[in-house]
Formats: C-alpha cells, sequence, structure tokens
C-alpha cells in the first residue's frame, strides 16, 4: 500500500506530505475521529514513508510517498521493520497456558504494552531515519501507563516520531493531547467513497458497491473488508432472505430463526476478522457471537428502515440498493407504522444485546416481536 492508495482524507494526507517533504515533523502526532475511519491505517502507512529508502516526488509535497519497494517498504509490510513498532488495545482469552490476545469492544491498552514501546523509542535507531511508534487508541490507556508516556513526551528521544491515535480525546489525558500535533479525521463523503470502491471493485455488482458504500458511514476500511469477503456478503443476503420471510412464516419459527441467525453471526465473526478468528470464537464464543449479533442486527436496521422509507415513497434515500425488489415486496405488505413499529423493536432488543442480555432469547426475542408487527392487521399511520 502508499498514502496514494488511501481512499478519501485528502486534506490529512496533504498536511502528513508536506510536514515530511519540508522536514518539519514533530515528535508526537494525536490523530483524532471517530472508530474505523483508517486513522491507523494511516499512522502505518506515514510510517513507511519517512523511514522510505527511496521517496518518490519530494519536489510536489501534495504527491510525496513511499516507493512501496525497497527494503524498508517491505519490511513494514511484512511487520519485521525494526524501527516500526505498533500496539493496538487488547483483552485475553482464555485461562494458564492457553492465554492469548485479541481485539475486543472494552479492550485497554496495558502498562506493559506502552511500557515496551517506549523502552523501544530509547533504543538507537537501526537502518532508518526515524523511530515510528504508534499507538492506536490511546485513550484506552490506564493512568499508569498513560503517566510513562507523558514522561516520553516531556523529553522526546531525538529521531522519534510517536503516533497516538484516538476517538474519545476527552478520555486522554489533556497534558498528552497537549504535547502532540493534533490531526482530525472526518468519515470520508460518499461523493469520493463511493466512486473509489466503484474503481476497486469492477466485478462486484454497482448496485452492492454502491450499497456498501451507505452501510459503512464513510469508513473506507469496513466497505474494503466486506467488499472482499464473499463469506461476509453473502451472510447479509441470507439475513434478509429471513426477514423477507417474516411476514408469512409461522411465529414459531422464530425459535429456528434465532439458532440460525447465531449460526449467521459466528459465521459473520469468521469473514469478518480473518486469521486466527476461528480461534477466538472457540475460547470466547459468547463476547465474538455479542460483537457480531450487534453487526447483524445494524444490518436487519437497515434494511427496516428501508423499507419505512419505501413505504412513505422515499426511495431516493434507500440504502440496501442491490436488494431493492426484495424490500420493495416487504414494503408493499405493511405500512408506515408497522415499519416503524418492527424498527423500534429491533433496536430496542439491539440495546440489551450490547448489554449482558441472553442471546439466544435476546435472538428469539427480536425476531419473534418484528415478525408479530410486520403480521399484524394494519395499523393507521
Amino acid at each position: 500500500m502508499s498514502l496514494a492508495s488511501i481512499i478519501g482524507h485528502d486534506q490529512t494526507l496533504r498536511i502528513l506530505r508536506r510536514s515530511f517533504a519540508e522536514g518539519r515533523i514533530p515528535n508526537a502526532y494525536l490523530f483524532v475521529g471517530p472508530p474505523n475511519l483508517g486513522k491507523f491505517t494511516v499512522a502505518m502507512e506515514f510510517a513507511r514513508l519517512i523511514d522510505c529508502d527511496d521517496p518518490h516526488d519530494l519536489a510536489t509535497p501534495d504527491l510525496t510517498d513511499a516507493c512501496g519497494v525497497c527494503e524498508s517498504c517491505r519490511r513494514i509490510d511484512f511487520g519485521s521493520h525494526p524501527d516500526v513498532l505498533a500496539i493496538r488495545p487488547l483483552t485475553r482469552i482464555g485461562t494458564g497456558a492457553k492465554v492469548e490476545v485479541t481485539e475486543f469492544e472494552g479492550a485497554t491498552l496495558t502498562t506493559d504494552q506502552v511500557g515496551e514501546i517506549l523502552g523501544r523509542a530509547g533504543m538507537r535507531r537501526t537502518r532508518g531515519p526515524y523511530k515510528i511508534l504508534i499507538i492506536a487508541r490511546a485513550e484506552t490507556m490506564n493512568p499508569e501507563a498513560a503517566n510513562r508516556l507523558l514522561k516520553t513526551l516531556e523529553e522526546p528521544p531525538e529521531g522519534t516520531v510517536l503516533v497516538l491515535t484516538c476517538s474519545n480525546p476527552s478520555a486522554l489525558l489533556p497534558t498528552i493531547a497537549s504535547r502532540c500535533q493534533r490531526v482530525a479525521f472526518h468519515p470520508v463523503p460518499l461523493a469520493t467513497l463511493e466512486p473509489a470502491l466503484l474503481d476497486r471493485f469492477p466485478d462486484l455488482a454497482p448496485d452492492l458497491v454502491a450499497t456498501v458504500a451507505r452501510l459503512s458511514s464513510g469508513r473506507p476500511g469496513w466497505a474494503l473488508t466486506l467488499l472482499q469477503s464473499p463469506p461476509a456478503l453473502s451472510v447479509r443476503r441470507r439475513l434478509f432472505d429471513m426477514l423477507v420471510a417474516f411476514p408469512t412464516n409461522p411465529l414459531v419459527s422464530s425459535l429456528a430463526g434465532s439458532e440460525e441467525l447465531l449460526r449467521l453471526a459466528e459465521a459473520w465473526w469468521i469473514a469478518i476478522n480473518g486469521e486466527g478468528a476461528q480461534d477466538v470464537l472457540r475460547r470466547a464464543g459468547d463476547r465474538s457471537r455479542r460483537v457480531a449479533l450487534a453487526d447483524l442486527f445494524d444490518l436487519l436496521s437497515s434494511a427496516l428502515r428501508d423499507v419505512l422509507l419505501l413505504t412513505v415513497g422515499e426511495e431516493d434515500l434507500i440504502i440496501n440498493r442491490d436488494v431493492l425488489l426484495m424490500l420493495r415486496n416487504l414494503a408493499r405488505s405493511t405500512t408506515p407504522a408497522k415499519a416503524r413499529l418492527a424498527l423500534s423493536a429491533l433496536q430496542q432488543v439491539q440495546r440489551h444485546i450490547r448489554g449482558n442480555a441472553n442471546l439466544r432469547l435476546a435472538s428469539e426475542l427480536a425476531l419473534l416481536q418484528v415478525m408479530l408487527v410486520l403480521r399484524a392487521a394494519p395499523v393507521e399511520a
């Protein structure tokens, strides 16, 4: 990859490229913006640029980029560059000798992790002009880790660049934020994201690509992950098949439907998280299913929102354009009031899913309530 491969964030990339081309790289950056916008990806690509053996277009700062083929660039690709280190929040899974780590909501950066990266900061550079240390979701540091980082920021080692990413700046020590150059990230506009995705996936149906662009809410990384995963796209389609069958299926089918929903959640988890996801699912099944089920409920909510829009004649605003015919058929059999009730019922159960509700019971309740509403006698809008 390279900075040129990043979708959107043009102003942010311009700031970073010019700081490199003009030799004005600060000791610390704070990349701030909502989750899943690509802050960590940009941090890694910026590291590639400033440690590249042969960066190109130095005379044109807005186009400056890493070569992508030198030894330094290749080592960053493989995660083996001695002067580039990145850490992410972790949570422990399992007990005893089978302890493993992965990323979950609520994961934190440990004191040991921050200590490791700060220890690396004090070491001599091995081959690159800079030592680049990246701390993802810096707001998840505990107080001890944050204070250790603050000491390093107060007296940063020469030639070291710290890049902190953060989704919730208010949870970060103000003294840390004040010692970093702040770089803002914003959701990528649909007018930028959709054409870029269409260019990258010419073999996929344009309606599908347009749908994923809308579902992503301006998050290029999320959109790329979904479009690159046929199994995840298959889960979404099976989920919508379930929804369309709700008005005609017997209510007792909600029991079997909940089993299918949990199977789809497992399939989604594996498809989205890639290598190692199955082992994590085996060791932390409830947590994995809970995260995945929340994603599936988001997809179902988007479909019910579209049905509501279709019942009031606002077809231009729908998100799931690739299943428009399917949603039209569902909209013909319902009313705006029923669609609103179904969406409200689903969102209420969804809030319990994000808490600590029993997944099987919550799934049954969600399906039963939506089925009841969609099968009910017409309700006046």
